[in-house]
Formats: C-alpha cells, structure tokens, sequence
C-alpha cells in the first residue's frame, strides 16, 4: 500500500511537470511566430493558451499586440483589460494598455477622450510604481504631460523631473524627449542646443542625427540637414540598434533625395539616394513608391533630363496617389512648365 501511495505523487508530479513543459513550449513557439510575422500561427497558440489558467494572462497580453498589429483597437484593450485583471505586478502589461488607451482616445469622441486620457495616465503611473526605471513608460508619461490638457491630467511642471529620471536610464531618449518639448514649445534655437549637446556625446546616434536633420530641414538649414542625413547612411551595421534606428537608416536615403529635389540642391547625391532606397526591399519601405517616383522625377527634372523625368511623372497615373500628392505634382508642373 505504501508503494501505491508514493507512486501516485510522483506520477502527478510528471504530469503537472510535462504539462507545464509543454505550455511553456507553446509560449515561447508563439512569441517566435508574432517575432517572425506568423500572425495566423501566432494566434492560434495565443488561443490555445488562453485556456490554462497560469499561461491566461501571457495569452491575453500576445493577443492584444497581434490586435495591435490589426489595429482592432478595441479589441487590444478587451485583452489587456483580462490581463492586467489576472497579472498586476507586471509593468509591461501596463504600458502596454497605456498606449491602447492613448490611441484610443486619439480615435474617440470628445466625451470618450477624457476618460480614457486619464487611463493613460493611469496605466503608465501603475507600470511606474512596478518598475520605477520603466523606460519606456517614463517617455510616455513625459509625452502624455505634453499632449494633454490639464482637465485630462496633463501637467507640463511635471516634465523637467521625468526628463532628469529619464536621463539617468537613456540619456538619448531623454534627449529627443527634451528636444521635442522645446519644439512643441516652438523654442527651436533651445532644441537645437539640445541635440548639439546629445550628439556631441553621442556622435553615431542615429535618432539624434535624424531628428536634427528634421527640424534644420524644417528651419531652412538644409545643407545642415542633409549632412546628418549623410552621416547616417554612412553607418556600417554595426552601430545600427534594432529595426527602429533601421528603419531611421533607410529613411534617411529618401530623406536626403526629398530635400534634394525640393531645394535643388546636391541632385546627384539626391538621385543616389532614392535609388538606393528604391532598391530596398518593398515590405521595408516606410515611403508609398508614388512619392518616391516623385521625388525622382523632380530630380531627374532638375538635372535636365527632363524626358526621364516625364516617364517617371506618367508612371504615377498608373499608381494610386493620395490627393497631397495630386496637388504637388499639379504645382510643380505647372511651375516647371511640364
């Protein structure tokens, strides 16, 4: 009899033991899958999760950023709702539903904005208190303090603090954080500063170079601007961090052939900058080909081959071009005569 007693424990044990092995296995194939894009595969796992209690709130919050990736805002907000409502001592559930909040409120009525404006506020405090160095909850708050009206909780004396906080963590974001409030502030000599101070500290940080050839561009420096906008394409691999600084990379080839084309300026570094973009792979591409056309036409215009530049214009009919890009092309052939 004592033999049966004993075994039956250790036989549960393995069963608790491999199921658990098991789910865990499931998790982590799911989380591969949404890395990898397998959106279907993703969320058949996702669903099957969802059922055993311990992996519930693991499921809801996979769930909720394929949502994301839908944009079936409210739905992302029903699955982080049931997670947060299982798990509430993890800090990423809650910025998590902070940004749902904040993008559904951008989305709502003015009677729906507030309440979930104060969600927002709400959420990133939460995720703060369970992690107070939450870097990404901290950039949140300070961009919710920007954005939003006193009536909602927005309170820019706030800012200069979480700026401080921020800096201690990620003195890059803090940077472009500080900057972007100057900006708002349309205190640009001040954000200017700014990033000359951060990139004189951080010379090879992509953001910092891009968003400085931003606003130099939108200040009339334009050969300023297409200098950091060089530097970034000069990068080697190695001093790219993740598919956002990336994206920044690439970004930056269109960026140089749009102040090109619009200023007349650099044509031919212009022109080898939109080739080059156009040669990148088209599930990577951030700009609609109808604009990058466009930009090429108005180079390939301004260095007098005007015949390729009609071939490029005619080939935006056969695209499906929004109305700004209408109006822009009317103007600039109107302009030019074409």
């Amino acid at each position: 009899m004592k033999t049966i007693v004993l075994v039956i424990p250790i036989i549960l044990s393995a069963i608790l033991f491999n199921t658990a092995t098991s789910s865990q296995a499931k998790l982590d194939a799911a989380e591969q899958a949404l890395i990898e894009r397998k959106i279907e595969q993703a969320e058949t796992l996702y669903k099957e999760l969802s059922s055993i209690t311990s992996y519930k709130a693991q499921a809801h919050y996979g769930l909720a950023r394929i949502a994301i990736g839908k944009k079936q805002w409210e739905e992302a907000e029903d699955h982080m709702l049931k997670t947060i409502s299982i798990d509430n001592t993890n800090a990423n559930y809650y910025y998590l539903a902070a940004t749902i909040a904040g993008t559904l409120a951008q989305q709502s009525s003015i009677f729906s904005q507030l309440g979930y404006a104060k969600d927002v506020k709400k959420y990133f405090n939460k995720a703060l208190s369970l992690d107070p160095k939450h870097q990404q909850a901290i950039s949140g708050l300070i961009q919710f303090h920007m954005m939003a009206p006193g009536i909602a909780g927005g309170d820019e004396e706030e800012i200069p603090l979480l700026l401080q906080r921020l800096e201690k963590i990620n003195e890059v974001l803090s940077t472009q954080l500080k900057a972007q409030f100057f900006i708002k502030k349309e205190q640009y000599d001040q954000a200017e500063n700014t990033y000359n101070l951060g990139i004189k500290n951080h010379p090879r940080s992509i953001p910092l170079l891009f968003q400085r050839a931003m606003l130099l561009n939108s200040l009339q420096k334009s050969e300023a601007a297409i200098d950091d906008l060089k530097a970034i394409t000069l990068m080697d691999k190695e001093a790219i961090n993740g598919d956002s600084e990336l994206s920044l990379h690439r970004m930056a080839s269109y960026q140089i052939a749009k102040i090109s084309a619009e200023n007349n300026i650099h044509l031919e570094l212009g022109k080898k900058n939109i080739y080059r973009y156009m040669d990148f792979p088209q599930q990577s591409k951030e700009v609609p080909e109808s604009w990058v056309r466009y930009r090429l036409g108005q180079i390939l215009f301004h260095l007098n081959e005007v015949q390729y530049a009609k071939a490029q214009f005619q080939q935006l009919q056969q695209l499906d071009i929004d109305d700004r890009l209408k109006k822009e092309l009317k103007r600039f052939q109107k302009e030019h005569d074409i």
